[in-house]
């Protein structure tokens, strides 16, 4: 039997007992506890944020349409800023503006005859970064070729090409990062490598004939566009042209006539916006002038230099172009 103080203990420790067992039942967890690789238990809310962190190709927004954003202003910018970077299935172009209180007007559009997506900048007074004008540095990453930096007659209006092998999808977009200053980013899915065989033409500067194998008029050979510039002491005369893709670069060869003359000449175009109407222009650098005229599928380019120089006759790709250099 038990006695008075006997029992009062018995009962105290017995509602002990009950209470430790609700409070131990309270503090069951039903969910399973996830593991990780270590046999570390990883809480709820760090596999979220572990899941938040996975990159994953989104190319919904992509498309190999014209693309346009921001709008025209009488803002005046500047581009400040510019990189570029691969990234998962696509490389990633950003340029930031400073000068106004809108997004300005900013254009993406493939052009087949170049090989290249030409993005336009509206209303820029100032460009203080990247490549010079009718400068390009190669990227070369799955099919993106280059960035160059081309020109404009327009005013205010900045011009990059963006070589690309083939036709790709690409993604233009900008947003405000702080008062007057904006983040532009171009998006270009990677379109995967190409393998073309291209005479480039020779490296070193020489007063010699040179030639380029290419296309002619049956694979669409044609020239769309010219620029000049000088860089340093070397006067550039660049043919923006066209072919097939298996042939993307024209026929054409160069050499001095017996006047002291550099004749550059096409032999089989399809077309010559420039040619086709005779007539010259003058030069920089001490050179007079250039005088072009076409005759039947021929286009002939006279440059008038003075005096035999050394100069050396290339073509590049993406976008394509024919470059005459000539040594002052």
């Amino acid at each position: 039997m038990l006695d008075k103080r006997d029992y009062k203990f018995f009962i105290f420790c017995f509602f002990v007992l009950i209470a430790s067992t609700l409070l131990l039942t309270g503090c069951v967890n039903d969910e399973p506890e996830e593991v990780g690789d270590g046999g570390e238990i990883i809480e709820e809310k760090a596999l979220e944020e572990t899941f938040d962190d996975v990159v994953i190709g989104d190319f919904s927004k992509f498309s190999n349409e014209k693309q346009e954003i921001g709008e025209i202003s009488d803002a005046n910018y500047e581009i400040t800023f510019f990189t570029e970077r691969p990234m998962d299935g696509y490389h990633n172009f950003v340029f930031e503006v400073e000068g106004g209180e809108i997004l300005p007007r900013v254009s993406a559009q493939y052009r087949p005859e170049s090989g290249a997506i030409r993005l336009i900048f509206q209303s820029i007074e100032e460009n203080v970064i990247g490549p010079r004008y009718q400068q390009a540095y190669s990227i070369n990453e799955k099919g993106v070729v280059r960035i160059y930096h081309n020109i404009s007659p327009d005013e205010g209006v900045e011009v990059y090409d963006i070589g690309v092998v083939k036709s790709t999808e690409f993604y233009l977009y900008g947003k405000q990062l702080e008062d007057e200053k904006w983040e532009i980013s171009l998006d270009v899915r990677y379109p995967g490598e190409l393998d073309i065989n291209v005479d480039t033409g020779i490296e070193e500067f020489t007063s010699e004939d040179q030639e380029i194998a290419g296309a002619t008029s049956s694979d669409g050979a044609r020239i769309t566009n010219y620029s000049y510039t000088l860089d340093g002491n070397i006067f550039k005369f660049i043919w923006t042209v066209r072919g097939s893709e298996e042939k993307p670069i024209p026929k054409v060869r160069a050499r001095y006539n017996k006047d002291e003359e550099l004749v550059v000449t096409f032999p089989d175009l399809d077309s010559d916006t420039i040619g086709r109407d005779g007539g010259e222009m003058a030069l920089l650098g001490g050179l007079e002038k250039v005088v072009w005229g076409r005759t039947g599928s021929e286009s002939i380019y006279r440059f008038v230099v003075g005096e035999e120089r050394d100069y050396r006759l290339k073509s590049v790709l993406n976008p394509h172009q024919i470059i005459l250099e000539i040594e002052l």
